[in-house]
């Protein structure tokens, strides 16, 4: 046969304030919690909350500042890689001249992958090059 108890449980604010005396631990330790605060039985701490330290609910509140800024024109990087038609049998060169080293060669009527056209020379994806001949050796792919 279970014995009832008169105990009461006193719960104490964070702050260190009495806030209410209850009959029963569960409920202490519920209001306890809530206010971050313990609890006392006969003077003795029983019970005390666990704080939880939540980052980032601190709210700063600093003035914007206005920077001047100014708007440089960029030219549009040229990213599509062209298909261009080879109209006679090439030479493929590791360099944009015709004393570089030959690395390869396009047979008539080969299709290739064109990155750039400087000076006449087709740049072709994986860094070598064909002369064009301003449309005489290559012209684009239809």
């Amino acid at each position: 046969m279970a014995t009832a108890t008169n105990k009461s449980y006193l719960v104490i604010g964070s702050d260190g304030a009495e806030l209410k005396t209850v009959k029963t631990l569960a409920a202490a330790k519920k209001l306890a919690d809530a206010e971050g605060g313990s609890v006392l039985v006969d003077g003795e701490c029983v019970y005390r909350a666990t704080v939880e330290t939540v980052e980032g609910t601190v709210e700063e509140t600093v003035a914007p500042v206005e920077e001047e800024t100014t708007e440089v024109p960029v030219e549009p990087k040229k990213t599509d890689v062209e298909k261009y038609c080879i109209k006679a049998l090439m030479n493929i060169r590791k360099e944009p001249n015709l004393n570089s080293e030959k690395v390869g060669i396009a047979k008539q009527g080969s299709i290739v992958a064109v990155k750039e056209v400087t000076d006449d020379w087709l740049c072709l994806t994986d860094g070598t090059y064909i002369l064009c001949g301003g449309g005489e050796f290559a012209e684009p792919a239809q």
